[in-house]
């Protein structure tokens, strides 16, 4: 009998967010590497041209949003799990009355752990803390096997609850190929010139703004620090009006510059062209934009925090945890074109330890305990 293989692949979006990054990857290797398998992946009917093309993947049109309503309802009266002899969730929760074996990708738990790192609001941010509190939870306790993105995360799960040792393994995140070396350096710079004006030097900053992601200290840094160069804050959602506040009070509004909509490649040539990219996290559960940085040989200044320093793995400038001096003495130092040399050089061998195909393979093997 043919074993099936059901993924949810609802984070699967235009706008790629770290966990539709991972979802993608893995369903772009997953059925080549398995081909005697039936793979199955939830995904909305507006995105399905997403789903990578093999003869063993099939879509299967979930228009629920993978944290809305729809997650608070038991899951088989609302969702098509078909003869699936196993269920992946990789975006940390659960649905409850998932009744067939399940893996759950958890990134991290900071829901658990650091609530006002996610949503400081006291009313809106308490419920989404109970919503996903329940289904991590529910994860955690339920699921036959849990990966997770990075050792650290994997430390931070067990120092929660000791006794999921032996239900976790580590399926690190990497960076997609596009993420490398320009192969046309001028061509690269071109593309960057549009977006943040001709020959302008600057830092960078990539990510959510959220309290998790300490973009309050980068700005704060970048305002101490002597420098000439621009910040570039490249946000997937709209800036929060208190760093807008931050940077006026600050008056170094001539010097930052905003940026959301942009595509893969505009990315790409953003980290081949910065000075550095700036990320003074508080948590993570990985730190995806240090490895595309890295890849790219874009030197990277990040906080301290384990997931981050196992990411950069000693190719990269630290600096202790929420401390807006440290970082702007960091910056300052990475005026220095030769230790930016040298960083670069180091951060493209590091950021190879990471590969797409073996975080693919390691899920496989799990999935095959699982099945039996």
């Amino acid at each position: 009998m043919t074993d099936t293989i059901l993924m949810d692949a609802r984070y699967l979006k235009p706008r790629q967010s770290g966990i539709g990054r991972h979802v993608g990857a893995l369903l772009q290797r997953l059925p080549a590497l398995a081909p005697e398998i039936e793979w199955r992946a939830w995904i909305a009917a507006d995105n399905r041209r997403l789903l990578p093309s093999h003869p063993n993947l099939r879509p299967v049109i979930n228009d629920y949003e993978p944290n809305g309503l729809g997650a608070l309802m038991p899951q088989p009266m609302l969702f098509d799990f078909g003869s699936a002899g196993l269920f992946h969730s990789p975006h940390n929760t659960l649905g409850p009355g998932v009744k067939l074996p399940s893996i759950v990708t958890v990134h991290d738990i900071m829901w658990l752990t650091d609530r006002m790192y996610c949503d400081p609001r006291p009313l809106v941010g308490r419920a989404r803390q109970w919503f996903f509190r329940t289904g991590i939870e529910r994860a955690i306790q339920n699921a036959e096997h849990i990966l997770t993105v990075s050792k650290a995360s994997a430390d931070v799960l067990v120092g929660y609850d000791k006794h999921l040792a032996n239900r976790i393994t580590v399926t690190p995140n990497a960076a997609d190929a596009s993420f490398s070396l320009p192969s046309d350096v001028h061509a690269s710079r071109s593309q960057v010139d549009q977006l943040v004006g001709k020959d302008t030097t600057y830092y960078l900053v990539v990510g959510q703004n959220q309290a998790s992601k300490g973009h309050a200290i980068a700005v704060r840094a970048f305002a101490a620090a002597p420098s000439t160069h621009k910040l570039v804050l490249l946000q997937r959602r709209r800036p929060g009006d208190g760093l807008v506040k931050l940077v006026q009070e600050l008056g170094i509004e001539d010097r930052v510059q905003w940026l959301s909509e942009v595509d893969e490649m505009a990315l790409v040539c953003l980290l081949q062209n910065a000075h550095a990219l700036l990320q003074p996290s508080l948590a993570e559960g990985f730190g995806m934009p240090a490895l595309e940085a890295m890849s790219c040989g874009c030197p990277v200044i990040a906080s301290d925090i384990p997931p981050l320093v196992e990411v950069l793995g000693g190719a990269g400038m630290h600096v202790r945890a929420g401390d807006a001096s440290a970082l702007a003495k960091a910056i300052e130092k990475m005026n220095d074109p030769s230790v930016r040399a040298e960083l670069s050089e180091k951060s493209v061998r590091s950021a190879k330890r990471f590969s797409w195909q073996q975080t693919a393979e390691t899920a496989l093997t799990i999935y095959r305990q699982v099945l039996g």
